[in-house]
């Protein structure tokens, strides 16, 4: 039996399915794996293990992995996102699904100041009442951009990561981060 969370094999960009934040703003990996749509990925499991211990920390349990353009960075997110579809993870994750958050989509359409960050908190509450998600933000630098229309949705994601309630798996290249998040 298919989970209710998991979008219909037929879709094409695997979102959430439903009606909230999460179903229109993020993509869930761990279907596109079990659906294979995620390329297949040879290594990384020393790499993946790193990940699925520092989720399982009980302090500071969010990573952010940074490297040079091309290096694989989201080669190793879709190896642990492989592995999660498959199980082959500690318990306390199993079962858990990686939410890929569409930072396009989170900015567009913004009509007034502070919608963006309306959405984002709003975002984060359902993903906190979720408890079995994992948020996925690739090039996170963009959402420290002060020029950037994200920018006020970075305080909100300092705020609930030190609250130790939301578990955050997030890449930025080296440049970005020296630039914006440094």
């Amino acid at each position: 039996a298919t989970p209710a969370w998991e979008a219909p094999a037929s879709s094409g960009n695997t979102s959430v399915s439903g009606a909230g934040l999460i179903a229109k703003y993020c993509t869930d990996k761990v279907a596109q794996a079990r659906e294979g749509k995620l390329p297949k990925i040879i290594g990384f499991e020393k790499e993946t293990d790193m990940i699925c211990e520092i989720l399982g920390r009980k302090y500071k349990a969010n990573l952010l992995i940074t490297g040079e353009a091309g290096v694989g960075k989201t080669s190793l997110l879709n190896a642990f996102f492989t592995r999660l579809a498959e199980d082959r993870v500690p318990d306390f994750i199993k079962g858990y699904r990686a939410l890929e958050l569409d930072l396009t989509a989170l900015g567009a359409d913004a009509s007034y100041k502070g919608e963006v960050e309306d959405r984002f908190k709003k975002l984060i509450t359902e993903m906190e009442q979720t408890r079995s998600a994992i948020l996925i933000i690739e090039s996170l630098d963009k959402l420290f951009d002060k020029n950037g229309a994200l920018c006020g949705a970075a305080d909100i994601l300092k705020q609930e990561t030190a609250k130790g309630q939301l578990l955050l798996l997030c890449t930025s290249s080296v440049e970005g981060f020296t630039k914006n998040i440094e």
